[in-house]
């Protein structure tokens, strides 16, 4: 970690009282130094997260929004990093066991699928993620949008989302950056 250097050019009063000054100025942007370095922390967390939800497959990204909260503690600062993901609602059809078009709805949250995959590529022990309708072990189906005189029509093409691990990553990198921030704040 970078030393702050306090000189005394020379041993006086004046250069004592100069130095004393100096200590209790910096001891005083103690609190305010160290929100400057949880904010670098948390800012680099988010910048790394942001990216891997951008680059995620199925556009997810646009369904996660980061925060950060701040507060100031006893010995410091406190940030917190909070990753809000949208709970997506889909429905389509399905044949049912009666032969009978059935409609079906499931969900699935863009932060969980971003972080832990879907299906085929969901991360254990979360393997089949969002696979309870029988794709926990595909990467790709179709499924039917519609149905129309007891057949089903309208379909479509999907496919199991690939984990890009943002919150992982974020820690991982917030980590990394420590003696960094610890060197421009302190």
């Amino acid at each position: 970690m970078a030393k702050t250097k306090l000189t005394v050019n020379i041993l006086s009063i004046r250069s004592l009282e100069q130095l004393k000054d100096s200590l209790e100025s910096y001891v005083d942007s103690l609190d305010d130094r160290a929100m400057a370095f949880v904010r670098d922390l948390t800012d680099c967390g988010i910048t790394v997260a942001r990216t891997l939800t951008e680059d995620a497959s199925h556009q997810m990204g646009r369904y996660i929004v980061f925060e950060q909260k701040f507060e100031t503690i006893k010995d410091g600062a406190k940030g917190i990093l909070i990753a809000k993901g949208e709970t997506l609602v889909s429905q389509w059809f399905r044949m049912g066991n009666n032969g009978k078009p059935q409609e079906v709805t499931g969900s699935i949250n863009a932060l969980l699928a971003t972080e832990f995959g879907t299906a085929a590529y969901a991360l254990p022990p979360y393997q089949g993620t969002n696979s309870k309708y029988g794709h926990s072990n595909e990467t790709e189906w179709y499924f039917a949008r519609d149905e129309k005189d007891g057949k089903l029509i309208n379909w479509q093409h999907a496919t199991a989302i690939r984990p890009t691990r943002p919150l992982h990553n974020a820690f991982i990198a917030m980590e990394q950056e420590i003696e960094n921030a610890a060197r421009r704040n302190f």
